[in-house]
């Protein structure tokens, strides 16, 4: 739907690619316009007699001075106007709504202001139609008001009416942004249609219609719904009839019993009605669509909110849901395979790192306890062993020294013998043959015991002596070599000079015998 303007007048028109075709939405109005004007003038085809003649201007209204036929094209304009005024407002708190049961209510708040609002537009008498459509804009944005103040009263509260006087600065506090929404597109009709109200109604008529509007909301303060209250819900209310009315004629009620066509010919005043009336059918067919459209929408929103499609749209959202968690899941399933890769291969790392932290720190303890009684068992070994060498060492001791004192007593022969060799040097001229002899038997006396020594030495340096006395000892061993290779060293040397001794014993002996022989031989020669 489109609004267009016509000589002041704003209309609805359907838009291009609406449901109904163009060419059969202008033939049905055709039709119609020529079954009604048909409809409306057999009356005076029938008719007996002349015609009547009286006065054929028409009646004018209020401050004004305007005409029902004035009044009903600038009613029709304001109802275009309030009805999209009102589609926009719920569109864009339905576009804030996420819920359908939400949206549900938006548009059946719409769809009643739209029925409502071309109902009174095009009802028959334009100056009763003007008055309920002053009636429904104000109820409607005082109820949206009210709306807005329960939200801070309690049940009793609202049961009084001035809990609702506030001022618009807390009012505007206790708005939602979907309510503000709304009254502020109702606040615009609200001032578009008194306008239109100020130049048909006298201003006590407002001023009586305003306290008619206060009575009402306190004797119904809990209604919300007020787009079917009408003027003549008020004239039931408070009784007025028709005698009543009659005596004050600005009395808001009057305009109820009006007629706007009264000084007008009955002939001319049917074509007047018809006209009205064909434009009032073309008016409601223009907006039908939208009407249907709304309908269409609010069957929807109710077929949505039904406890079975509730439970099936539950179960699709969940399912909805489901899937997009199961897409997320796959779009994530790479990374996620990495990081919980990167994870495990971690957690390994650091499994393994503290496997091996323990089973170390396990080796270092076991090796350390191990080492330690090793240690511990080596001390002991060794020191058992120290002990044995020690007491062996003691035992060995006084044959070892034998030993030396023996190596001393030949040591001191060999030294006699030296001497007495060197003696003997110096006396062998004195020396006879016996002593000769007897010294070359004490010569061979000291070889025999430098020999035994020479022997019980090398049984001592027996290695498997060495063994059992050291016990396999390094440093006595090698303390033992080092004396052992002195000792054979004095032995050695004292052998060579027992040796040479002999040879010089022996050599003086042959010498000896050779000037005794030569002295023998010689002696007998000199004798006579």
């Amino acid at each position: 739907m489109k609004s267009t303007r016509h000589g002041g007048e704003t209309r609805l028109v359907p838009r291009s690619g609406c449901i109904s075709c163009p060419r059969g939405i202008g033939l049905v109005r055709m039709l119609l316009a020529l079954l009604l004007l048909g409809a409306a003038t057999a009356p005076l085809a029938s008719c007996a007699g002349p015609a009547r003649t009286g006065p054929q201007a028409t009646q004018r209204f209020g401050p004004g001075s305007v005409t029902a036929e004035t009044v009903n094209a600038k009613l029709l304009g304001f109802a275009d106007d309030h009805v999209l005024r009102v589609i926009e407002a719920t569109d864009a708190v339905s576009a804030q709504c996420t819920d359908v049961d939400q949206r549900s209510v938006v548009n059946a708040l719409s769809l009643r202001n739209a029925q409502a609002t071309f109902a009174i537009a095009t009802s028959p008498n334009p100056i009763a139609g003007l008055t309920d459509m002053v009636v429904m804009v104000s109820l409607t944005k005082e109820a949206i008001r009210r709306r807005a103040i329960d939200r801070t009263l309690s049940e009793a509260q609202r049961l009084q009416p001035e809990s609702y006087r506030v001022s618009p600065e807390a009012l505007d506090g206790m708005f939602s942004p979907e309510d503000r929404i709304l009254y502020r597109a109702i606040s615009d009709s609200d001032r578009d249609v008194r306008a239109l109200a100020e130049s048909v109604f006298w201003p006590e008529q407002i001023a009586q219609l305003d306290r008619l509007l206060e009575e009402w909301w306190e004797r119904n303060p809990d209604r919300r719904l007020v787009s079917q209250v009408r003027l003549q819900d008020f004239a039931r209310y408070r009784g007025a009839t028709m005698e009543a009315i009659s005596l004050g004629p600005r009395n808001i009620f009057a305009l109820l019993y009006l007629d706007p066509f009264a000084s007008m010919d009955p002939s001319a005043r049917e074509i007047a009605q018809s006209r009205m009336l064909a434009e009032r059918v073309t008016y409601q067919l223009n907006r039908l669509p939208l009407l249907i459209s709304m309908h269409a929408r609010g069957l929807l929103y109710e077929s949505l909110t039904t406890k079975e499609v509730v439970s099936l749209r539950t179960t699709l959202e969940e399912a909805g849901q489901t899937m997009t968690r199961l897409a997320d899941v796959a779009d994530r399933w790479p990374e996620d395979v990495a990081a919980e890769r990167e994870a495990a291969l971690s957690q390994i790392r650091t499994g393994i790192a503290e496997e091996r932290e323990r089973t170390l720190a396990e080796l270092a303890d076991a090796v350390g306890s191990e080492r330690s009684a090793a240690i511990a068992d080596i001390e002991a070994a060794v020191g058992r062993q120290r002990d044995e060498l020690l007491t062996a060492i003691d035992v060995r001791t006084g044959a070892v020294q034998d030993s030396l004192s023996r190596l001393d007593d030949a040591l001191v022969n060999a030294e006699s013998l030296s001497s007495s060799v060197r003696d003997t040097a110096h006396s062998i001229d004195n020396m006879d043959v016996e002593n000769f002899q007897a010294l070359v038997a004490s010569a061979t006396d000291g070889v025999k015991s430098l020999e035994r020594s020479l022997a019980t030495i090398e049984r001592l340096l027996a290695p498997e002596n060495v063994d059992r006395v050291f016990g396999g000892s390094g440093g006595g061993k090698d303390m033992l070599h080092s004396a052992t290779a002195s000792s054979r060293d004095v032995v050695d040397h004292l052998f060579w000079r027992g040796v040479q001794l002999a040879v010089v014993v022996l050599a003086l002996w042959i010498l000896a015998v050779v000037v005794v022989r030569l002295i023998g031989n010689w002696i007998p020669s000199k004798r006579p």
